[in-house]
């Protein structure tokens, strides 16, 4: 065998290798989990685990605010030489938006893994009812897909206008999410945005939860 042959029979391995790595890792389309997550049991420790989560995202942009924003279109239309009052106004922490957009993905694989199914929600809002600047918590979507017997897949979606609401403390709110009427074998979806007003205060982000985690990442 020749090195050229041989060298294309390397180059074919890796990315056969390379391809077979890749369709392993869990989707992160929402919406539609993938027949490899329907078959994962969980592998080495957590072959014994009542949950497991596949996929949990996080995605955190900036954004100026609106009244900044508004600043700067007015800026552009007014010109130079009629800026007035509007060079009185900078980008400081006060007028910088942080849009964080989590998704997750978590499969029950025991009838007692279900309790996995509810989570909660911390987000800031401070105690004061003459503070606006409180971040906000929105677009919150659940969705639970399960297979019949017949192997088909169902999905519905999860009422949220029941959840809970509960003040932590002066500074923190949590939203209590339950999701009913799940079993071994379902998949729950979750996904929701929170606008944050401190730039400068990063949510943290865990990347191994109390139960085993396949693929965890934050842009």
């Amino acid at each position: 065998m020749n090195s050229t042959y041989r060298k294309l029979l390397l180059l074919v391995a890796l990315f056969a290798c390379g391809s077979m790595a890749k369709a392993q890792l869990p989707n992160e389309k929402f919406g539609k989990p993938s027949n490899l997550e329907w078959d994962f049991v969980g592998w080495g420790d957590a072959v014994n685990a009542d949950a497991i989560i596949l996929c949990k995202t996080m995605k955190v942009t900036y954004q100026l605010s609106d009244q900044l924003a508004n600043y700067n279109s007015s800026y552009n239309e007014i010109g130079y030489d009629n800026l007035g009052d509007f060079g009185k106004n900078e980008i400081d922490d006060s007028n910088i938006l942080v849009n964080y957009e989590i998704r997750l993905r978590t499969k029950i694989l025991k009838p007692e893994g279900a309790k996995h199914a509810n989570i909660d929600i911390t987000y800031y809002n401070v105690d004061d009812n003459k503070l606006t600047n409180v971040d906000e918590l929105s677009d919150l979507k659940i969705r639970v897909f399960t297979k019949n017997e017949k192997g088909k897949v169902e999905k519905r979606n999860v009422n949220t206008s029941d959840f809970v609401k509960e003040r932590v403390d002066n500074n923190y709110m949590v939203m209590h999410v339950v999701v009913p009427d799940v079993q071994a074998g379902s998949i729950i979806e979750y996904q929701y945005n929170i606008t944050s007003v401190r730039p400068v205060f990063i949510y943290d982000w865990v990347f191994q939860e109390c139960i085993p985690t396949v693929r965890s990442k934050c842009d």
